[in-house]
């Protein structure tokens, strides 16, 4: 294999945000609705950017809009609590960028949940395409997302490799035909097991820097 480029889902993969979007989703039902989900439940709601899931969940769709930025405002403000839990993913990924690979994400989040995230954490330099979940028509586990990538940064499926913490992810990257690195070094995942065997199984980031090597 050519490595030449690392493309990475986002939540539970390059920043540890599941539990703040959790407590971000949970904000805006209980003030709205007066419930409250397990993480697991809403898990179960992603495939949708926030936004869709706000929209299906709210009784009155009047009060969408107001919710979906209530929803919005107290996730940005949890950045200081991601950046610390994420700084080991971050520093990661400099040392792949210092070994020439190129970088890519691809993720259900909105685009402007992503942006917020990757300008929060100051990252949003080191990506060279990003593909959000409102800018496909078949989210994950649909291929679409990484195809889409592939050609903006115009890669050959042998130059390529995608790492995600999902069942979504796994199963998106072997549509793709591309190899699949599953991976569980954050505090929290969306999937605990893989339905589907990825490639390779990583749960340290210097095991993560190893792998790369080797296929470089």
């Amino acid at each position: 294999m050519n490595l030449k480029a690392v493309l990475f889902d986002f939540d539970g993969t390059i920043a540890d945000t599941l539990p703040e979007v959790f407590n971000s989703f949970n904000d805006v039902f209980m003030y709205y609705e007066g419930k409250h989900l397990t993480g697991k439940e809403i898990i179960q709601l992603f495939g949708p950017t926030e936004d869709e899931i706000i929209l299906d969940f709210l009784q009155n769709k009047q009060l969408a809009d107001e919710a979906i930025e209530r929803y919005y405002t107290t996730y940005q403000k949890a950045h200081s609590s991601i950046m610390k839990s994420s700084n080991e993913i971050i520093s990661m990924l400099k040392l792949l960028i210092d070994k020439k690979l190129r970088l890519g994400i691809i993720t259900g989040k909105s685009r402007r949940g992503l942006d917020i995230s990757l300008n929060e954490l100051g990252i949003a330099s080191m990506f060279e395409a990003t593909v959000a979940g409102n800018e496909v028509q078949h989210p994950k586990p649909d291929p679409e997302g990484i195809l889409k990538t592939m050609e903006m940064m115009n890669l050959k499926k042998n130059e390529v490799i995608f790492v995600g913490d999902s069942n979504a992810d796994i199963k998106a990257g072997k549509a793709a035909n591309i190899l699949t690195v599953g991976v569980h070094w954050l505090s929290t995942v969306q999937s605990s097991s893989f339905e589907i065997e990825p490639d390779y199984y990583i749960t340290k980031t210097v095991d993560f820097m190893k792998f790369v090597e080797e296929h470089i």
